[in-house]
């Protein structure tokens, strides 16, 4: 059992971790395996997400953010690194057909991301182009 949970915590499937973890605490599991949900606030240099609050914090100051937009912050942290097309980004953040114009809306999407969680949109710490490809999440170190 532990090692499920190990698992869907690592891929980051909270919803089934916890629904898993409110059946333990009803069949008297969960105290005896000392369980916990995993943070619900997510922090990169200066960047904050509060997962279940669904905000946004750059250096202790609150962003608003649109539906859209926090879902792909969401996108961009689940996968570190990763190089992700502008295909996943839009499959990823408004699940629905592939539309003639998803390059425009992706790079839109991470326009106004950028304006909003980056000190300099031009040169960004955390959401980086891979030209030809798309884009990808990673702090870089100073």
């Amino acid at each position: 059992m532990r090692d499920v949970i190990k698992v869907l915590i690592i891929i980051g499937n909270s919803e089934i971790l916890h629904e898993m973890i409110t059946f333990l605490k009803e069949k008297s599991q969960y105290q005896s395996m000392n369980l916990s949900m995993p943070s619900n606030i997510l922090s990169f240099s200066g960047l904050e997400i509060h997962l279940r609050e669904q905000t946004v914090y750059l250096h202790h100051k609150s962003v608003p953010m649109t539906y859209y937009e926090f879902k792909a912050l969401c996108f961009f942290v689940q996968h570190p690194k990763w190089v992700l097309t502008k295909k996943q980004i839009y499959e990823a953040v408004y699940h629905c057909g592939i539309l003639e114009d998803i390059d425009n809306i992706v790079y839109c999407l991470i326009h106004n991301l950028r304006n909003k969680i980056e000190i300099d949109p031009r040169h960004p710490e955390y959401i980086h182009t891979v030209r030809g490809i798309g884009y990808k999440f990673e702090v870089k170190k100073k």
